[in-house]
């Protein structure tokens, strides 16, 4: 089961008891909570629940950033270390690779490319892109 499914089956759980006017009856009575009390502790649960969220974000995107920042540092000292021909071949076996270039991709690249003669900046730029969208494994590259 996934949270989703959870909270989704909380809702309806919830809905149903209030909507059982016995339960809405016995709000602020003795022994059941009254209506500010249930309006505290739904605040309380709902800021535990945002700080929680903001805390998993952030540790989250901090994970994101350091593997970002360490696949970047990779690609940078691995494209430094490659020919233009090896980036030219890299570019051409993942344009083939017709199981893993997206859709539209093979048409950005023609209109990218065309009417121009590629110059080195161009080839190291488009590299880069499909490297950053996982279509060149430098991994594989250096095992080689």
């Amino acid at each position: 089961m996934n949270t989703g499914f959870l909270k989704q089956i909380n809702e309806l759980i919830i809905e149903a008891d209030f909507e059982d006017n016995d339960i809405t009856a016995s709000i602020g009575k003795e022994g059941f909570p009254t209506i500010d009390e249930i309006l505290r502790i739904k605040a309380f649960v709902s800021k535990a629940i945002d700080e929680s969220r903001k805390l998993r974000f952030e540790r989250i995107k901090a994970s994101f950033n350091r593997n970002r920042e360490n696949k970047s540092k990779k690609m940078t000292s691995v494209q430094a270390s490659r020919s233009l021909q090896e980036m030219l071949g890299d570019i051409v076996k993942a344009m083939q690779n017709q199981e893993q270039v997206p859709n539209g991709l093979l048409i950005a690249f023609r209109e990218q490319s065309a009417n121009q003669a590629a110059s080195k900046e161009d080839i190291k730029e488009i590299w880069e892109s499909l490297y950053q969208l996982g279509l060149i494994d430098i991994d594989g590259k250096q095992e080689e």
